[in-house]
């Protein structure tokens, strides 16, 4: 499958922009372009950029913060990354090369300095995950577990264990693994597979029931997880095979979940003793000792924290975002608290990414 290779360029000089977008786009390269920081991290958790073309010198905050942003995140960290600056000092070089850059270019540089350095990183990062395709492939075929990879929902590599359950044949390469899946759940794991594919993590497993070639129906765990091939994003499936005690529980604690959610989004509270009647509810007196009950979005995030939500992506200090919003600044340590609990994350990267990826923060776009 050929897939444009696709290239961000973070600078806030339009000039620049658009001959850097013209200069890339003649070689054939798909060029996104961002004039600020905060556009720029979206785009590249959104988009997955192939390389990152950055400005040292942005407004909102400067391309060492992006870059530092991004190599802490699981889903971009790895992007060859090449600083444009106007200050190369060997203070800038030191700090750069210790937050992980790949390259920089002193402007004002030649087409033929930017063109060399895209490529030169750009075929290094495919050769790094060719191998690491290749390693993956090798686990595949010794796990007794079935393993697809897929690019837009459509497998283009199985292991033998897979190939056996679903008495697969080789006219079977690129046909979408939810033909194989029973009932709903076909469409369910096809989201899945987008939401992952674009970054989003989905930690817990997800159960569904595999119908092979022969009829044979088989209640599996699914997890999945974002792979990077040689120039684009997929989806590595694992299938493993479970019993109907263990099928009833995880389709139990879906329901659940899918109800949950309703009701949050009629704004009906869901208080503790009425997750524990639903529980009960759903589920019988041995499945409901057994159930782990999580879903996402436990809580609406309130009006003031979405602002403290927004203000921090745009890289606002704790004490810029109290000056903004007329607010002290424990109030906002209280607000990004809340928010870290709500979101489950680490660190106000983690809430950042979170963000992004769940289009809960609108970032203009100006080039």
């Amino acid at each position: 499958m050929n897939v444009l290779i696709k290239i961000l360029i973070i600078d806030n000089e339009k000039r620049l922009l658009r001959e850097l977008e013209h200069l890339l786009l003649s070689k054939d390269y798909l060029v996104l372009k961002a004039s600020n920081g905060a556009e720029g991290l979206q785009l590249a958790l959104m988009k997955h950029p192939d390389l990152i073309l950055c400005d040292t010198s942005l407004e909102d905050m400067d391309g060492y913060q992006v870059l530092k942003v991004l190599r802490q995140s699981k889903f971009t960290w790895d992007i060859p990354f090449i600083f444009m600056t106007s200050n190369g000092t060997l203070q800038n070089f030191r700090m750069g090369m210790e937050l992980g850059v790949d390259d920089f270019l002193v402007k004002p540089f030649s087409h033929t300095e930017l063109i060399n350095a895209v490529k030169t990183r750009i075929d290094r990062k495919h050769k790094l995950n060719e191998a690491y395709i290749g390693d993956l492939k090798s686990f595949a075929e010794i796990t007794p577990n079935g393993i697809c990879l897929s690019m837009e929902g459509k497998m283009v590599y199985y292991n033998t264990s897979l190939q056996k359950l679903l008495k697969l044949d080789v006219q079977d390469h690129n046909r979408c693994i939810c033909e194989f899946i029973e009932g709903e759940e076909s469409e369910e794991v096809r989201r899945l597979i987008e939401r992952v594919e674009v970054g989003i993590n989905i930690e817990e497993p997800f159960f569904a029931v595999l119908k092979n070639k022969c009829g044979k129906k088989i209640p599996v765990h699914i997890y999945a997880t974002r792979i990077h091939f040689a120039s684009y994003y997929g989806c590595c499936l694992l299938f493993i095979k479970t019993d109907c005690k263990e099928a009833g529980v995880l389709a139990n604690t879906k329901a659940l979940n899918t109800l949950i959610k309703i009701l949050q989004e009629e704004n009906i509270a869901v208080t503790p003793s009425l997750r524990e009647k639903l529980v009960r509810s759903l589920v019988n007196k041995d499945q409901s000792k057994e159930l782990i009950f999580n879903y996402e979005g436990s809580e609406l995030l309130s009006k003031r924290e979405l602002q403290v939500l927004e203000l921090s992506c745009h890289g606002y200090s704790l004490k810029e975002i109290a000056r903004e919003l007329c607010i002290s600044d424990r109030t906002v340590e209280k607000h990004r608290a809340n928010l870290m609990s709500k979101t489950n994350s680490k660190s106000v990267v983690d809430l950042v990414i979170y963000a992004f990826t769940n289009n809960l923060v609108d970032i203009k776009m100006e080039y």
